[in-house]
């Protein structure tokens, strides 16, 4: 289908700019269409979810991870700097 072609390019332009798209509610059927299509592929299977509350929290779950200080090898905790 055209649509999905041009869905499918619109989702590959976002992932090359480090956007994520994630879709709630979409029914069996067109679930079905976009995954023969590769949209599911382009999206990730993770990022479909039954309800739109799902998606929500699952995106300000990830945005606080994101925002989370991360230390280990090499990484000094927030407000600290590492010796060589």
């Amino acid at each position: 289908s055209t649509a999905l072609d041009a869905l499918r390019e619109a989702l590959n332009e976002l992932h090359s700019q480090g956007i994520t798209l994630a879709f709630a509610r979409v029914r069996d059927e067109v679930r079905e269409d976009m995954r023969l299509a590769g949209i599911e592929a382009v999206v990730g299977p993770e990022n479909f979810y039954d309800r739109v509350t799902d998606g929500v929290r699952a995106w300000r779950e990830a945005e606080a991870n994101a925002f989370q200080p991360r230390t280990g090898p090499g990484r000094a905790p927030a407000g600290r700097t590492s010796s060589p």
